[in-house]
C-alpha cells in the first residue's frame, strides 16, 4: 500500500477531546487532545470492544512526553507492547501541555509489525478508543472513554 502524498487531515471531536490524522508515506500521523493535565489515549481495533485494541497513551510531565505503545489484553488489562514481546513503532512523538490541556502527536506504521499493531487500510472502518485521565499514571483509571467509529 503506497501512499505518496498526505491526505487531508480529518478531525474528530468528542467529549471534550480533539483525534486529528491524515496518511503520509505509509504511516498515520496523529494529534490528539484532551481537557487534561493527566494522560491522553487513543486505540485502534477493527472490531468493537476493549479488547485486542493497539493504545496509544501518553502524557507530559514537567515538560517531557512520555508517549507508550500499548495492547489492551482484556478489560482492565493493557500492557506495553515492548513487555509483550512486541515492536514499538511509535515516532515523531511531541507533547504539550497548559493549565488546560494535554496535546500529544505521534506517527506510526499502517502496516502492523506484529499481532499487537492493527493494519490499518485506507477507507476501511475502525473503532476509535479516546481516553484520558486526571492522572499521569497509565494505570490510573480514565475520567473519559469512549469509542467511535472512523473510516479511515
Amino acid at each position: 500500500m503506497a501512499v505518496s502524498t498526505p491526505t487531508t487531515p480529518h478531525i474528530i471531536e468528542v467529549n471534550g477531546m480533539v483525534f486529528r490524522w491524515h496518511i503520509a508515506k505509509e504511516r498515520l500521523l496523529v494529534e490528539v487532545s484532551a481537557p487534561t493535565q493527566g494522560w491522553v489515549a487513543v486505540g485502534f481495533n477493527p472490531k468493537r470492544g476493549l479488547a485486542g485494541t493497539h493504545l496509544i497513551m501518553g502524557a507530559v510531565v514537567d515538560g517531557q512526553t512520555t508517549v507508550d505503545d500499548r495492547y489492551i489484553v482484556r478489560i482492565g488489562q493493557h500492557r506495553s507492547i515492548a513487555a509483550l514481546g512486541g515492536v514499538p513503532s511509535l515516532s515523531h512523538i511531541q507533547g504539550t501541555e497548559t493549565a488546560s490541556e494535554t496535546r500529544l502527536s505521534f506517527s506510526f506504521p499502517l502496516d502492523a509489525p506484529d499481532r499487537f499493531h492493527q493494519t490499518l487500510v485506507p477507507g476501511e472502518t475502525y473503532h476509535l478508543l479516546l481516553a484520558y485521565s486526571v492522572d499521569d499514571d497509565f494505570m490510573h483509571h480514565s475520567r473519559m472513554r469512549t469509542h467511535v467509529s472512523f473510516q479511515l
